[in-house]
């Protein structure tokens, strides 16, 4: 008696003219019949860009457009090696996929598409890191059932580049990947795995793809196993606000620079500026620095921590400092203060620490704030704490010559959210919810670019080696 063989099925995978797909290709044969794959030709950018402007508005696609022009190509060239590691690490297979099994297309939703699925009658359509979007009529003319690997997890990251919206919002635990069946909505139909991943140091968003990819293979072979025998489960969603994401604006940079270095701070939030004697100025207005105040600084400085003093309306109160640290003098400091001083600004010269423990005790015992003037102080630790997290205010300089450049620019950063709002409406000329209202009678264009933010996020992840190299630099002086 002949043994039953089972039977075949009949799968289809829709994927995009990219690199991804031979890897995805690949991954899946050994383990399923891919009877074909479909590609859909890239539209045309103009015509891409004008549905852009007409749904997200002229700002936004703007600022998607100088992204894709300044930043993807540097993130492409300085991520080759980190792309390859990826590959090897996880056995991904480029071999590419046989001419025969490729059927190129206009669009996935061409009459064309439909003709040809009614006639092969697919089990199951697997979609990947296509470009288009399956139409509800679509859906509805093929007998099939549709499922997408969709890089984010659902309902949360819905949209495009998931795991960059959660890495900027802080939100580590949602950096994954969610396979769901599809529906008329975008990523909005039931989900049947979902994944999360880690993301280093040495990735960005030119690597988050290929990462969730490798996380996402696996939960996609197990999803398509379950559906074709027919053993499907459907995990509960992750709790919170479904929401849309696009493309990330060159704007982005800004906000993400500011939330990842006031992190590596210890600090709550941070406000970027054109330089770090404005993040000082920024930071005495915001305390509330006047005309009448006293603000304690160290003799052995840079003119660029006194003048914003004056520049407050403010008077400078020398201390004497330490002949061996350069740091305050800290008998001194207490002789100095008056009724009329209001902040101690500490600077911490050449990537020393000043002794804060009795600085921050006497500057309670008087009710008075300190200002930290860390820009030669990124990293720096006093008693395992970083410099600029010490008091109630930090102030940093990206200048060409400090630990992190960004050419020029500077941040404020703190644990005092008050204090950070105020900041952000100083820097900004206190622009106001209704365009060209202003709601304080002062403020300032202290603007960092966007640019200068980005250059900023590449220095942050190589800090910890540049502080290495600059110690080790610094200990062959001494010895020599």
């Amino acid at each position: 008696m002949a043994q039953e063989q089972t039977p075949q099925h009949n799968i289809v995978l829709f994927s995009g003219d990219n690199f991804y797909t031979p890897i995805i290709y690949n991954f899946l044969k050994s383990e399923f019949n891919i009877s074909y794959v479909v590609i859909e030709n890239p539209s045309s950018k103009l015509k891409v860009i004008k549905k852009r402007f007409l749904r997200f508005g002229f700002l936004i696609v703007l600022g998607q457009i100088l992204f894709r022009v300044l930043v993807v190509p540097l993130l492409k060239r300085v991520s080759e090696k980190r792309i390859q590691d990826i590959k090897d690490i996880y056995g991904m297979d480029e071999e590419p996929i046989e001419p025969s099994k490729i059927k190129n297309v206009t669009s996935l939703n061409s009459e064309e598409l439909v003709s040809m699925l009614k006639e092969t009658r697919p089990d199951l359509i697997v979609v990947a890191y296509a470009n288009g979007i399956i139409s509800e009529k679509t859906l509805n003319q093929v007998p099939a059932k549709f499922i997408n690997m969709h890089g984010g997890i659902n309902p949360l990251y819905r949209g495009v580049h998931g795991a960059y919206w959660a890495l900027v919002e802080k939100n580590y635990e949602a950096c994954g990947v969610t396979i769901h069946y599809i529906d008329s909505g975008i990523d909005t139909g039931k989900i049947l795995a979902q994944g999360t991943t880690q993301i280093s140091q040495k990735d960005n968003i030119y690597t988050y793809p290929l990462l969730l990819l490798a996380r996402g293979i696996p939960l996609l072979k197990n999803s398509i196993q379950a559906i074709l025998e027919d053993r499907v489960e459907f995990p509960e969603p992750p709790k919170g606000k479904s929401k849309y994401w696009s493309h990330p604006t060159i704007w982005e940079y800004i906000e993400k620079f500011e939330s990842q270095f006031s992190e590596y701070c210890e600090c709550a939030a941070g406000v970027t500026t054109t330089s770090g004697t404005t993040a000082i100025h920024l930071a005495l207005k915001s305390l509330g620095v006047g005309p009448g105040d006293e603000v304690l600084v160290p003799a052995f400085t840079m003119v660029g921590s006194v003048y914003p003093i004056v520049q407050c309306g403010a008077s400078p109160v020398f201390v004497d400092c330490e002949p061996d640290t350069g740091n305050k003098d800290i008998q001194d400091l207490e002789c100095k203060i008056t009724s009329s001083t209001k902040v101690i600004l500490i600077v911490h010269i050449y990537d020393h620490p000043a002794d804060m423990d009795p600085i921050c005790d006497l500057a309670r015992s008087r009710s008075l704030k300190i200002v930290e003037d860390a820009a030669e102080a990124h990293g720096a630790l006093y008693k395992g704490r970083k410099a600029g997290s010490l008091g109630d205010v930090g102030c940093f300089s990206f200048y060409a010559n400090k630990i992190i450049t960004t050419g020029e620019g500077g941040m404020v950063v703190s644990n005092d959210m008050a204090l950070i709002r105020k900041a952000r409406q100083l820097k900004d000329l206190a622009h106001g919810k209704i365009r060209f209202t202003h709601n304080l009678p002062e403020a300032f264009n202290y603007r960092m670019t966007n640019i200068q933010a980005a250059i900023g996020l590449g220095q942050l992840e190589r800090i910890e080696d540049t502080i290495k190299k600059k110690l080790i630099m610094r200990n062959n002086i001494r010895v020599n």
